[in-house]
């Protein structure tokens, strides 16, 4: 190959139109849009959508709400969210200028609270899983009659040899 036709070949590589169709390809995504997005604001504050109105009947979920309440959760409002664009409940509603839509609310929660309480449901779902399986291991001690292993030469009978005539 000659000098000329390696700069030739330099230069195409470097075209504008190759490397930025190259970028353009890098960098494309596509994400499904969602209703249930969560707006940022901020890290040290953990999001949760909240079930508001119950089945059918669109009464209020008092108990889905109230257990939330209790936990430590606040409703996030438009203030919150500040200039960002974000599903909004109508005049009207008892959760006016609350951030969510049709049956579900926005509720936050400081993040080190929600870590707490995920380390509190992981030890007590631990702490129940090892006495599943210890109750379990009890009842595979082998002096049970309820789960005797059977040994196969037990269960098989033997009926006659057979005679070939010779």
């Amino acid at each position: 190959m000659s000098q000329t036709e390696e700069i030739r070949n330099d230069r195409k590589d470097d075209l504008r139109e190759n490397t930025d169709r190259d970028a353009a390809k890098e960098r494309v995504t596509y994400e499904a849009p969602s209703d249930l997005a969560m707006p940022n604001i901020g890290e040290d504050v953990h999001l949760r959508w909240v079930r508001a109105v119950a089945g059918r009947s669109k009464d209020d979920d008092v108990r889905s709400i109230q257990k939330r309440l209790r936990e430590g959760y606040t409703f996030v409002r438009k203030s919150d969210v500040g200039d960002q664009i974000v599903p909004m409940h109508q005049k009207g509603s008892r959760f006016e200028g609350v951030v969510g839509f049709d049956d579900v609310i926005l509720m936050k929660i400081p993040r080190e609270k929600a870590e707490a309480r995920q380390r509190h449901y992981e030890q007590r779902t631990s702490s129940k899983t090892a006495a599943i399986d210890a109750d379990l291991f009890k009842q595979r001690d082998p002096t049970m009659p309820l789960v005797r292993d059977r040994d196969s030469r037990e269960s098989v009978t033997r009926g006659r040899n057979p005679l070939f005539d010779e």
